[in-house]
């Protein structure tokens, strides 16, 4: 009885290591994630679900210099981009919340 309390501690313990190497990943896929932007229905370098707040992603939508992480300048199907994004509910890898403006 006792080494299963243990094991099911140990397993709960990875379990919640697990859901914040999931995070951590997820930011670090953000950050690398700005310039010019498509948004695509197919063919998507990655999955974003927009939020309301507490993305992993900040991002403020720009006419110029998108040189940072949370600049993206929307680019329009036949322009050229640096990544594209596809809108999803789930199954996201990562989540951004919209700014009017960077802090």
């Amino acid at each position: 009885m006792k080494k299963l309390k243990i094991l099911v501690l140990i397993a709960i313990a990875a379990a919640i290591s697990c859901g914040f190497a999931g995070e951590s990943r997820s930011k670090e896929i953000a950050k690398k994630v700005f310039g010019r932007i498509k948004i695509v229905r197919s063919g998507a370098d990655y999955r974003v679900k927009p939020v309301d707040s507490g993305g992993n992603l900040s991002v403020c939508l720009v006419e110029s210099f998108p040189d940072k992480p949370g600049k993206w300048k929307i680019v329009r199907k036949d322009d050229p981009c640096d990544f594209k994004i596809k809108y999803v509910d789930s199954g996201a890898d990562f989540t951004v919340d919209f700014r009017k403006s960077m802090r």
